[in-house]
C-alpha cells in the first residue's frame, strides 16, 4: 500500500513522487549475532545492505546497497524499557497518548508503518541520502542528525495524509513518533554524558533535541508538573514549517556550486536558531534543559538478546 501512495505523498508533500529507489525494507527479529555485528557491540538497530551478510536470492540489490534490515525486536525492547515508563508525562491537547492503551500489535504495526516511511522519505526529496553523489553521507555528524529529523518529519506528515486510508492506525504511529523522540531520544542527547557538554553527538539524540526543540520554540510543547503537553495542530504547523525550511534549503544547496559548504552552514544556522551555543557545542534552551535535567531514569541500555 505504501509503494502505491508514493506518488501522491511526494506531490502533496513537496511537489514530486516519493521513492524507495528500488530499496527493500525488511522487518528482522535477531536471536544472535557473531562477526562484525556482535565486534562492534551489536548496538544498531537498522543496518544499510551489511556487507558481512550473504547468501541473499537477490544478490544483485545487495551489490547495489539496496536493501534496509530493520531489527524490530532490538526497536521495541528500546521502546518498552526507555519510553514506556514515561508515557504517563506525555499530553497531547491535554489527554494521555493512545499508546497507553495500544496493544501490542498495535504498537508493532505503528512501527512498521513510521519506520518503513522513515526509510522511504531517506531515498525521496531534493536531495536524497542514497542519490550519487552521496554529500550527506560524506558530511557525517554535520548533517546526519538534520537528516534524521527531516526524514521522521516528513514521515509525521506523510502519515496524516493518509489517515483517510488508514484511518486510526496513522495517528498512533505519529503519536509513536513524539513519544519515542520527545521522552526517549531526547534524554540521549541532552547532556546525559558528562563528557559531551551539552547535547551529544549521536544521531538519535541531537536528532530527538532538535524535535523538542522546534516544537518547543513554535509553542506547541508545553511544559509544566514535570510533565509535556502537545498542541496536535501546532505541532503539524510547526513540523510543516521547519521542514519547509529544510526542503528549500536542500534544494538551494543542489543548485550550489559547493553543495557539502551550502549543506553544513544550513545545518549550522538551523542549530543556531533551535539550540543555545555552548563553546563547541550546543544545548537545549534554557526551559528544556531544566525540564530534562529532572527526568529520572534510564537513558540507555545495552541489551543482551535475552531482553528481546
Amino acid at each position: 500500500m505504501l509503494e502505491q501512495a508514493t506518488g501522491w505523498i511526494g506531490k502533496a508533500m513537496f511537489g514530486a513522487p516519493c521513492s524507495f529507489m528500488g530499496r527493500v525494507v525488511e522487518f528482522y527479529d535477531i536471536t544472535a549475532a557473531v562477526g562484525p555485528f556482535a565486534e562492534a557491540g551489536a548496538k544498531a538497530i537498522a543496518l544499510f545492505t551489511p556487507f558481512y551478510f550473504d547468501g541473499w536470492t537477490d544478490a544483485a540489490r545487495h551489490r547495489e546497497n539496496r536493501r534496509s534490515l530493520i531489527l524490530h525486536n532490538l526497536i521495541r525492547a528500546r521502546f518498552d524499557v526507555l519510553t514506556v515508563p514515561f508515557l504517563d508525562r506525555l499530553r497531547i491537547d491535554s489527554r494521555h497518548s493512545m499508546l497507553c492503551g495500544a496493544s501490542d500489535d498495535q504498537i508493532d504495526d505503528a512501527f512498521i508503518l513510521w519506520l518503513t516511511l522513515h526509510e522511504m522519505m531517506h531515498s525521496s526529496g531534493p536531495m536524497p541520502l542514497f542519490a550519487e553523489p552521496g554529500y550527506k553521507l560524506d558530511l557525517g555528524m554535520d548533517y546526519g542528525p538534520i537528516e534524521e529529523m527531516r526524514t521522521d518529519m516528513s514521515a509525521f506528515i506523510a502519515l496524516g495524509l493518509m489517515e483517510g486510508e488508514l484511518g486510526e492506525r496513522t495517528r498512533l504511529a505519529q503519536e509513536l513518533i513524539l513519544a519515542e523522540r520527545l521522552l526517549r531520544s531526547v534524554r540521549v542527547g541532552n547532556a546525559l554524558d558528562p563528557l559531551a557538554n551539552g547535547i551529544g553527538k549521536s544521531l538519535d539524540g541531537e536528532h530527538g533535541c532538535l524535535w523538542a526543540a522546534t516544537l518547543h520554540a513554535s509553542g506547541a510543547l508545553r511544559l509544566g508538573a514535570g510533565q509535556i503537553d502537545i498542541d496536535w495542530d501546532g505541532a503539524q504547523a510547526a513540523v510543516r514549517k521547519i521542514l519547509g525550511a529544510v526542503y528549500a534549503g536542500e534544494s538551494a544547496a543542489r543548485a550550489s556550486r559547493d553543495t557539502p559548504r551550502e549543506l553544513r552552514n544550513q545545518a549550522a544556522d538551523l542549530r543556531n536558531r533551535l539550540f543555545v551555543g555552548k563553546g563547541k557545542s550546543y544545548s537545549l534552551p534554557s526551559a528544556l534543559e531544566d525540564h530534562y535535567s529532572k527526568v529520572r531514569g534510564r537513558e540507555r541500555i545495552v541489551m543482551t538478546f535475552q531482553d528481546c
